[in-house]
């Protein structure tokens, strides 16, 4: 899937807003901020997330699953959308998107 480039929200600290939602069998199992920072998930960023799991629902999607919404400047507003989608069993919270810290 490709789609155009979008300038996404930072707040005053300059963190992105982009949230990790981990999906298990169909139900939000946790979400947090992807910088790692404790932050409270806003009310758009989990509406866009039911409303995708909901469309997945219905489909042969796979139930478990890791998805990123980002905030971004779209028209003059801002919106939440889905900027990725991960097999679970490969997306951990950190930049390396592992469930393992590996020491090379």
């Amino acid at each position: 899937m490709i789609s155009p480039a979008v300038e996404i929200c930072r707040d005053g600290g300059q963190r992105l807003h982009e949230y990790r939602g981990f999906v298990v069998d169909g139900v939000l199992d946790g979400m947090c901020m992807k910088s790692e920072t404790p932050a409270d998930i806003p009310n758009d960023v989990l509406d866009r997330t039911f409303e995708v799991m909901k469309e997945l629902g219905s489909t042969e999607f796979p139930q478990s699953y890791v998805m990123d919404v980002i905030k971004h400047f779209h028209e003059g507003d801002i919106v939440a959308d889905i900027c990725e989608f991960n097999p679970i069993a490969l997306s951990g919270r950190g930049p390396s998107n592992s469930l393992f810290v590996h020491e090379i």
